[in-house]
């Protein structure tokens, strides 16, 4: 529930980054760094609130057991 919440915080943050003009130079590489956080932030969100496909995850057990003699 908190990675599906934390996404649109995320996009709020990026976007406010990317909309604010960088008043010099530590401006402008502090917001590149928020802007590349939240991008991060925003793609792990997708990524752990993908189910898990089981049959994937458990292949490479069957894979070792197989192995032993």
């Amino acid at each position: 529930m908190i990675v599906v919440l934390a996404n649109p915080l995320n996009a709020y943050v990026a976007y406010g980054a990317l909309m604010t003009q960088p008043q010099g130079v530590w401006d402008e590489n502090t917001l590149t760094g928020i802007e590349v956080v939240s991008g991060l932030l925003i793609v792990l969100g997708g990524q752990l609130s993908r189910p898990v496909d089981r049959s994937w995850s458990g292949r490479s057990q069957n894979v070792a057991r197989m192995r032993r003699p």
